[in-house]
C-alpha cells in the first residue's frame, strides 16, 4: 500500500490484517478486522501527531 509516499506492508494473521509503515525511524502500526477498512486505517495512522 502507498499513501502520500508512504509504503505499508500488510499481512492477515487469520483474524486480522496487521499493516507497519515502512522506512521511518518510528513504528507505526495500523489493523482491521476486514479489508474494505484496511486502507482508512492505514490513512489514519499516517496522520497521528500532523
Amino acid at each position: 500500500m502507498e499513501y502520500f509516499g508512504y509504503r505499508a506492508t500488510v499481512e492477515f494473521d487469520g483474524e486480522n490484517f496487521c499493516g507497519t509503515i515502512e522506512n521511518i525511524s518510528d513504528l507505526v502500526t495500523f489493523e482491521s478486522d476486514n479489508s474494505n477498512d484496511l486502507e482508512r486505517e492505514f490513512h489514519a495512522a499516517g496522520n497521528v501527531g500532523a
